[in-house]
């Protein structure tokens, strides 16, 4: 059904990068691990309609390595059963969120916690006037609970831009304590107050970028009650930064 599919890695002590040679294919690398004399490869690979092939054999793969080809030793489709998800809440806690969709945030953090697999941590961060780490990352979900609960609607301000930068440095610091695979999800209006006396603040553009390079996925959540144009904009932001990661 395929052509044969040849994955190509250019591998420097800890750097590395990959491509795909194949027809009418589109090969995305989520992340790889290189340890213990192993290189671990999470990817995809996508139809011409974006789709997700999930019928390749292990015949089909090859990898070029310092001018030498060799064949995956195993195959097998990604279970965050087994290797777990790292997921990061950031959470608006400025009054720009009404306190019904305050609630809705928290109740919906806390049933997401509640179902989390055995392999997966989570860790909560706040961004109101300021962005505050509200709890690390952590597999206890009764401690995560209880901080959950203990999140109030405090702010005048929405440190957005500030809370997505931190974020970025969470996930990119040398963290090998939590799950490879990572999320983000922000629960906000989405307005950005900035902090006019911080001379050194990345712009929204600037952490857009960043975190395009990052791959980590950012699922962003819209709460905006008697939307202004500003609020719809912002929304539409939100929207194309999930796309785009």
């Amino acid at each position: 059904m395929f052509n044969i599919i040849k994955i190509v890695f250019i591998f420097y002590i800890w750097l590395f990068s990959s491509w795909i040679i194949a027809q009418d294919m589109n090969f995305k690398v989520s992340y790889q691990i290189y340890e213990n004399d192993q290189l671990l490869t999470f990817f995809g690979l996508y139809d011409t309609d974006d789709q997700l092939v999930d019928d390749i054999s292990i015949e089909q793969l090859g990898i070029e390595f310092n001018s030498k080809i060799a064949r995956p030793n195993t195959l097998s489709k990604f279970s965050s059963d087994i290797y777990g998800t790292s997921y990061l809440f950031l959470v608006d806690t400025s009054k720009s969120i009404s306190s019904k969709n305050f609630s809705v945030i928290k109740q919906s953090i806390s049933q997401w916690v509640e179902n989390l697999g055995y392999a997966d941590m989570a860790a909560i961060v706040a961004f109101g006037d300021s962005v505050k780490i509200i709890h690390e990352f952590s597999f206890d979900k009764s401690s995560l609970q209880e901080s959950i609960k203990s999140i109030e609607r405090d702010s005048m301000n929405t440190r957005y831009v500030d809370a997505l930068s931190a974020s970025y440095e969470l996930f990119t610091e040398n963290n090998t304590t939590i799950p490879y695979r990572r999320a983000v999800v922000t629960l906000t209006d989405g307005l950005d107050d900035p902090d006019l006396s911080l001379t050194n603040r990345l712009t929204y553009k600037e952490v857009s970028s960043l975190i395009q390079q990052s791959m980590v996925p950012y699922y962003m959540i819209g709460f905006a009650e008697r939307s202004s144009a500003k609020k719809i904009e912002a929304i539409k932001e939100m929207k194309t930064l999930a796309s785009l990661t």
